[in-house]
């Protein structure tokens, strides 16, 4: 085994105390880099890693017990698979543990398990993942400060197509001490990352996915995107004309129920915006095709005639031509 600890610009004594641990143990190594957020730094640990496997790990976090790596090597190895996870546990600020047991966080039973069965894209430190998987697609972690782990775990999943599922916990996420601050960058990154998934999600016809992107960006993220757009942030407005663009309507009318009530929310967006014929003619003008979905006097959103259509090359990268969308 072997452990990497990138310290990513911290100005108190984290360097030190990494540098007497590694002085202790060989098998730990550690990079230092300038304050870049924790996406690259976790891609400096993975361009530095020579393991079979991978697991990842915040520094305020913790693994439930001394085997629960063993556990899930074992069991990728003996099953043949290139991804390996459990359950999620989450520690409260006093110290105790809460379970959630939703079907995103939970695995009932123990088995080779589908992605698309699963097809969750949050939670991706439960895992460990085939090192020659990541290097073999070049999958990385966007440069975001927010928003970054679940296009890289949904880029896994779909490459893996079939993960080892484990009922025991493999992860204890620690809550309570998380206070964010956002700012436009970490904004228009999270936008970019639902966006990333929206994509994935649309061409490889992952409808639960799909939806569950669509809720966050209607729902879940909605107050923080509307602050943002409020205080000014004129760059959301072009992000999120491009992330509702990535909408893939055919894709939620067939699988989704009230597809009209998911889609709704996103109104508010358009109305703040106020996007007249003028701003449509200014994107238009930077040969960016888009989906533009209209507020109308019948409250329904209704794409205009042409929209951008991706595709999945090699390790996911997005190349875009242009298509009639179906009215």
């Amino acid at each position: 085994m072997q452990s990497d600890c990138v310290n990513d610009g911290s100005k108190d004594n984290s360097h030190k105390i990494l540098e007497d641990y590694s002085s202790i143990d060989k098998r730990i190594k550690v990079f230092e880099q300038p304050n870049s957020g924790s996406g690259k730094a976790r891609n400096l640990g993975l361009d530095n890693a020579i393991g079979e496997f991978i697991a990842f790990m915040d520094s305020d976090d913790k693994f439930p017990n001394d085997n629960t790596l063993k556990n899930m090597y074992t069991k990728a190895i003996e099953n043949n698979v290139q991804v390996c996870g459990g359950s999620l546990s989450e520690m409260m600020p006093d110290g105790s543990l809460k379970t959630p047991r939703s079907v995103h966080t939970y695995f009932e039973s123990e088995g080779i398990l589908d992605y698309r069965d699963f097809q969750y894209d949050y939670g991706y430190y439960r895992f460990i993942f085939s090192l020659e998987l990541l290097n073999n697609y070049n999958i990385r972690f966007p440069d975001y400060l927010r928003f970054q782990d679940p296009p890289f775990l949904v880029q896994a999943m779909v490459k893996a197509q079939k993960i080892y599922a484990l009922t025991e916990d493999t992860y204890y996420y620690r809550w309570g001490h998380q206070d964010v601050k956002w700012n436009f960058r970490q904004v228009n990154d999270l936008t970019k990352g639902v966006r990333d998934n929206l994509v994935i999600s649309s061409v490889e016809k992952l409808e639960l996915l799909h939806e569950n992107c669509v809720f966050r960006l209607s729902t879940q993220y909605k107050k923080i995107l509307l602050n943002s757009l409020k205080e000014g942030n004129k760059e959301l407005i072009f992000i999120l004309l491009d992330t509702i663009n990535c909408i893939d309507v055919e894709l939620l009318v067939t699988h989704s129920k009230s597809p009209e009530l998911k889609l709704k929310p996103l109104e508010e967006y358009l109305e703040y915006i106020n996007l007249e014929q003028k701003v449509v003619k200014k994107i238009m003008s930077i040969n960016q095709p888009h989906v533009i979905f209209m507020h109308t006097s019948t409250s329904v959103l209704t794409p205009v005639p042409y929209c951008r259509h991706y595709s999945l090359q090699h390790n996911l990268e997005l190349t875009h031509t242009q298509k009639k969308c179906k009215m």
